[in-house]
């Protein structure tokens, strides 16, 4: 299943919400529910009059890019969610398919922050609406999948995951960023390699023992392991050749 979240600073009209959808030029179809289709994805849509509860959507306002992004998570007073079942297309097409329907609901009035609640991602709707209308064929995959920054008690300077890879069928990656400007370069790195993931034919993704390019242009390895930080899930940890010896 395929969830993701728009933030509103308050509840949209239901003629708003049919309104924006028809302008996307999107099937809608009523019932008990309101079921939205955005190619071969089907997604049912709900708009709840309250604020998302529970602690992930304020982990992911703390591990944004979004310098506002706790500010919105305190300011929004509803919330709709797009939930696209199993069944739906492969991960990276229901996925595009929800973004689809989400960017519809970005343009109306109101609309503060797209979410995806796998990844922790959470974005500024006018900077995710850009993202998506612009994106140039690839995939936006940081709508979707976090990169969060933690210290750990072993090692000083920062350590660096992302979150919500396991949407497209895949692991999630890990790297080691050290102190200073290296966190945000690492950061990217992570980004770039989760995008060649994504796009990649299944026979040519990164294994265990593949080398690449590190993010300081020298051979880093790779690593089939558990997650070093919770929740639990296979990642792809990437280490510096030199430090395996």
């Amino acid at each position: 299943m395929a969830v993701l979240c728009v933030l509103f600073l308050d509840p949209p009209s239901p003629a708003a919400v049919r309104g924006a959808l028809a302008e996307a030029r999107l099937e809608v179809q009523g019932g008990p529910s309101t079921v939205v289709g955005a190619g071969d994805t089907w997604a049912e849509l709900e708009v709840i009059a309250r604020p998302m509860d529970g602690a992930g959507l304020a982990e992911a306002a703390l591990h944004s890019a979004w310098t506002d992004a706790a500010a919105a998570v305190a300011r929004h007073q509803a919330h709709a969610v797009l939930t696209a079942p199993d069944e739906a297309p492969p991960s990276l097409l229901r996925l595009e398919g929800l973004t689809r329907v989400a960017a519809a609901l970005l343009e109306l009035p109101g609309a503060i922050a797209l979410y995806d609640p796998a990844g922790g991602a959470l974005c500024d709707g006018p900077e995710a609406r850009r993202r998506i209308t612009g994106r140039g064929g690839a995939p936006p995959l940081d709508l979707w999948i976090g990169v969060r920054t933690f210290e750990l008690a072993d090692a000083s300077g920062w350590f660096l995951d992302t979150l919500g890879m396991g949407q497209l069928g895949l692991p999630d990656l890990e790297a080691y960023a050290g102190e200073g400007p290296a966190t945000a370069l690492v950061a990217a790195w992570l980004r770039n390699l989760g995008l060649y993931q994504a796009q990649e034919d299944a026979r040519a993704r990164l294994r265990h023992g593949d080398t690449l390019d590190g993010p300081d242009e020298q051979p880093w390895v790779t690593v089939e392991d558990v997650a070093t930080v919770e929740p639990s899930r296979p990642v792809l940890r990437f280490v510096p050749v030199q430090r395996q010896r």
